[in-house]
């Protein structure tokens, strides 16, 4: 690891998260849309991964796969995540058009992944709410996960995910071909084809 600084289907899915020995920490502030310049610590090597305590840096590891730079290193979540806040996945129309019969809120942050990770992330049984996608192929917290991909330990929850007649769509990654382990997703994800609350095509070595 070389790391630098016709058919349209519905799911929706609650998932029950494990118990924590020692109560989490208070999520950090909600994203505010930009992109952080670093991370909170770390090398990137599996033994001393990056760490992610904002949303912001979550943003910033989602630029790094985008643009292929570190999509091979090593990630841990040391803090709940909220991407939008005020948020009820259950409030969207099946149309993905409105929101509590309104127009959908502009405040409303939209995440846009794209690129394949090849790396590691332990979320820690941490939390990233409030994930709002409308629209494309491909999609997820994660867009595509890599045959060395790992994403473990991860709970994306208060979620929606449309995609209309979009294809590979789900809670955690659009595509598998690597491990996702321990994770879950509570919300909802729509597309036309390959549509999964954790993964929309898989599973790849392990997917649980």
């Amino acid at each position: 690891c070389t790391c630098i600084p016709g058919l349209t289907s519905a799911v929706r899915v609650s998932a029950a998260e494990p118990g924590q020995e020692e109560a989490a920490p208070a999520a950090s502030e909600p994203w505010d849309g930009s992109t952080a310049e670093s991370y909170a610590g770390g090398s990137g090597t599996k033994e001393d991964p990056y760490l992610i305590a904002t949303a912001e840096q979550l943003a910033l590891l989602a630029e790094d796969i985008r643009e292929d730079r570190n999509a091979e290193c090593s990630f841990r979540l040391i803090s709940d995540i909220v991407l939008n806040e005020n948020f009820d996945y259950e409030k969207f129309s099946a149309d993905g058009q409105s929101y509590s019969g309104e127009a959908v809120p502009d405040s409303f942050l939209e995440w846009a992944p794209e690129g394949i990770f090849r790396g590691s992330f332990d979320g820690d049984g941490y939390t990233v709410s409030g994930l709002y996608i409308n629209g494309g192929n491909s999609i997820g917290l994660f867009s595509a996960v890599s045959e060395e991909g790992v994403i473990q330990n991860l709970h994306v929850v208060n979620s929606y995910i449309y995609s209309g007649k979009g294809w590979y769509v789900g809670g955690i990654a659009g595509t598998v071909s690597g491990i996702i382990r321990d994770c879950s997703f509570s919300g909802a994800v729509t597309g036309h084809s390959n549509v999964g609350g954790i993964a929309g095509l898989g599973p790849g070595r392990e997917c649980i």
